[in-house]
This record gives structure tokens, sequence and C-alpha cells, in this order.
């Protein structure tokens, strides 16, 4: 079995605000190992399962990627006009051959960049 750790270090969160270049290639670096057979469990804050933030306490919980992650980001001449950010987990709780998403509602790519700290990576 091959693992590998990616994780997000403070200098690499540190802003709050990212560029459309960045978000992409953090999405694009974790669909190509989910699209390479690699099963990715992901280290979120659960703050990531709804679409809110609280900078109070980190809960942070792992859960396993079921989905590639799906960006629809169109952008604008003051911001982006839609950026919607989904994808499917199981985390333990739910039913892996229900028809829910844990995620309840697409959130925005700036709430997923802030609650997603890395993966870890088996094959």
């Amino acid at each position: 079995m091959q693992v590998s750790l990616h994780q997000n270090t403070t200098e690499q969160r540190a802003p709050l605000a990212y560029s459309s270049l960045d978000i992409k290639n953090k999405i694009d670096d974790i669909n190509n190992q989910f699209k390479s057979g690699y099963k990715l469990i992901l280290m979120i804050d659960s703050d990531l399962i709804d679409d809110i933030w609280d900078t109070k306490d980190f809960d942070l919980h792992w859960v396993v990627l079921e989905t590639p992650i799906i960006w629809n980001y169109v952008s604008g001449l003051l911001g982006s006009k839609v950026d919607e950010i989904d994808f499917n987990v199981y985390s333990w709780g739910t039913d892996p051959f229900g028809s829910s998403k844990y995620l309840r509602k697409t959130i925005t790519s700036n709430h997923f960049m802030n609650n997603y700290n890395g993966y870890i990576k088996a094959k």
C-alpha cells in the first residue's frame, strides 16, 4: 500500500483571499490524484460542510472524497458572477450507499480554501 500526506502549511493558509489560479491549482491537484486511482482522505474543518466560517474553533475532521471536485466559476467585472464548489464525501454517520450528499449545499471557493487542510492519499 502506498500512502502519502499532503498538507497545507501555515504559510500556505495565511491569506484569506485567494486568486482563481491558487484555487484552480488546489482543486486540479486533488482531482488529478483522485482520477489516478488514489483514495483521498481530506482533512477539513467541519465548517466546510455548511457554508459558515467559525473563526473561534478548529473542528478538524477526516472525510473520504467520493467524487471529483466540481468548481463552477464565472469571473465578472468586480469579482465572480458564479463561484460554486460541489463534491461528495463520506464520513462516519452517513450512509455510503444512500442518495444524500454529505455537503448540504454548494460552497464558495474561498470557503473551501479556508476550511481545507490537506489530504492523505492511498493506493
